[in-house]
């Protein structure tokens, strides 16, 4: 970080002996001195402050004089200079000639503010030090300044009367007002333009980190997510502001959100974390309701809920309240452990495999509860298929059940209409598994293909039982019908479709929604599987993620791995 003050000390002795009480004169070239002159403590020392006349990120040697009593000494220090901290996330909201940005200033370091620049045509230039800037001023390469807020004083503004459909570009940097000095790079973004037209998107939000976000809907009319840059974003889905200030922001979202109600009351998102906590967030104030002691190196799988009104009466006489279910995703491929935590405190419950002793890869998917017999359902890695990947565990202990071995499983397991669920693996084979009776309800796997992973999930169509959805990593989407007994299903169709993300199906609709590595997203028919519809997601350069879709508004919101969401409309235009 750089220093821009020193301390300087003078010790007086006569004889080798302190002088106290004695005034001591300082002087300085090249610097500013807190005091011309000091008195000596009992052990004859005498301290000042040096500082840089004008912040500086150069190093500079003033130099110091002490004088007494006809005697002086001089010295030179050297003063490092400062690094001005850098903001740690941008974000905008685009809208028709409207947009409103986001930033996260720095937790720590050389910063009174946070400087934002705006320009038209490409990312805006660092700004040079020694020259003030205010909101209004431009710069060199017309560059604006939109906003320039001291710290403490707000982190967002709206920036309005632009051009509707125009892309703009934001630049956020951290500003030390001595000196006028500002940080090296800043947080940049683009933000695309929205127009008027049916095809346009309803609003953009942008992240200055890139990455693919997993977004939902909120259930209180919003769409929540894991910020790229860290924290929980839950914006409006009628135009993308946010609700509140995103929490947790010095932690990224690790295995997506699950809403829920705690112990029947509230509404609550509950997510992992990169830090390997888990975290129950009030979608109602954006507060932080609890955070879990750190479980593992992070999290790796989505949590899971057992519910204490729909268990029996042996859950009931165990716990007070809802079980919270997770798993960890750690360094090692062979200490995993899987926990139940109190869905109102965060406290650990029981703790499967606290000690190590069973080989446990990383968790993975998403856990599900079997009510009927007290028990969750746990997916993991294999470690190079030399593990176990597919669990059983008691809700009640956390003890182990049963294990089986099918190779790294990495899809959330899908609940089957028949109670049964949905297991796929990376290997490319789809199984049915009762979790009952603990058993394959097939003869054998569908299988996709060598090495052929199922992406994300396998969706059932409970208008039409026994009809499955899902992509795999070798660019397809595919629909096969079971059979109602033990063969596995059939093939019904199977589109090619590049990078394919895991689908949404609206069955009322007759159409499923996927993303593709070909930046648009695609509508399929249930039919037969024809790609009818598409619709570029910007300039189409970025591989589109699994949208969600939100039934109020109709329209989908769609993730991009440039770190954007995007509301656009459905059905395609």
């Amino acid at each position: 970080m750089g220093a821009t003050t020193t301390t300087m000390t003078a010790t007086v002795t006569d004889g080798g002996s302190p002088l106290s009480v004695i005034t001591v004169s300082f002087s300085t070239s090249g610097a500013t001195l807190s005091a011309a002159s000091a008195v000596s403590n009992a052990s004859g020392q005498a301290t000042v402050t040096l500082r840089a006349t004008t912040a500086s990120k150069s190093t500079t040697t003033p130099s110091v004089t002490a004088s007494y009593g006809g005697q002086s000494a001089l010295r030179s220090v050297t003063l490092t200079g400062i690094t001005i901290a850098e903001p740690t996330e941008l974000n905008t909201v685009s809208g028709s000639g409207t947009n409103r940005v986001y930033w996260t200033p720095p937790s720590a370091g050389y910063s009174n503010g946070v400087l934002v620049l705006r320009r038209s045509g490409g990312t805006p230039q660092v700004p040079s030090d020694g020259t003030a800037l205010n909101v209004g001023d431009s710069l060199a390469d017309g560059s604006r300044v939109v906003a320039k807020l001291a710290a403490g004083g707000g982190t967002s503004v709206t920036d309005s009367g632009l051009t509707a459909g125009a892309t703009y570009y934001y630049r956020a940097f951290s500003y030390f007002t001595s000196g006028s000095r500002y940080s090296a790079a800043g947080a940049s973004v683009d933000a695309p333009g929205t127009g008027t037209g049916a095809d346009q998107p309803r609003w953009v939000y942008t992240s200055s980190t890139a990455g693919m976000a997993d977004p939902t809907v909120d259930g209180m009319g919003g769409v929540l997510w894991g910020g790229m840059g860290g924290g929980v974003v839950d914006t409006t889905t009628t135009d993308g502001t946010r609700v509140w200030t995103p929490p947790l922001s010095a932690k990224t979202v690790t295995g997506g959100a699950v809403l829920t109600d705690i112990n029947g009351a509230g509404w609550y998102a509950i997510v992992g974390t990169s830090s390997g906590t888990v975290a129950a967030i009030d979608l109602n104030t954006g507060a932080v309701t609890w955070e879990s002691p750190v479980l593992g190196t992070t999290i790796g799988s989505r949590v899971t809920v057992q519910y204490r009104s729909a268990s029996d009466a042996t859950f009931q006489a165990q716990f007070t309240g809802d079980l919270v279910i997770v798993g960890t995703k750690n360094a090692s491929a062979t200490n995993n452990k899987v926990y139940g935590l109190d869905a109102a405190t965060g406290t650990v419950q029981w703790p499967f495999n606290n000690s190590g002793a069973t080989a446990v890869d990383v968790v993975t998917g998403w856990p599900q509860v079997v009510y009927e017999t007290n028990r969750v359902i746990v997916t993991t890695k294999s470690n190079g298929g030399t593990q176990a990947s597919l669990w059983a565990l008691s809700t009640i202990t956390g003890s182990l059940v049963q294990t089986w071995s099918y190779g790294d499983i990495t899809m959330g397991l899908g609940g089957a209409s028949n109670g049964t669920l949905y297991v796929g693996t990376a290997s490319g084979k789809l199984y049915e598994f009762d979790q009952v009776a603990l058993g394959m309800a097939w003869s054998g796997p569908y299988n996709t293909g060598t090495n052929n992973g199922i992406v994300g999930w396998v969706w059932e169509d409970w208008d039409q039982r026994g009809r499955l959805y899902f992509s795999t990593s070798d660019g397809h989407v595919w629909a096969v019908q079971t059979s109602g007994g033990n063969a596995p299903p059939s093939l019904v169709w199977k589109t090619t479709l590049a990078g394919a993300s895991a689908p949404l199906v609206l069955e009322s609709n007759g159409v499923l929604y996927v993303g593709g590595s070909d930046g648009k997203i695609h509508e399929l028919r249930l039919s037969d599987g024809v790609d009818q519809k598409q619709s570029t997601v910007g300039g189409g350069t970025s591989a589109v993620g699994s949208p969600t879709w939100d039934s109020t508004s109709g329209w989908l919101y769609a993730p991009t791995a440039n770190g954007k969401i995007w509301a656009v409309p459905a059905p395609l235009p």
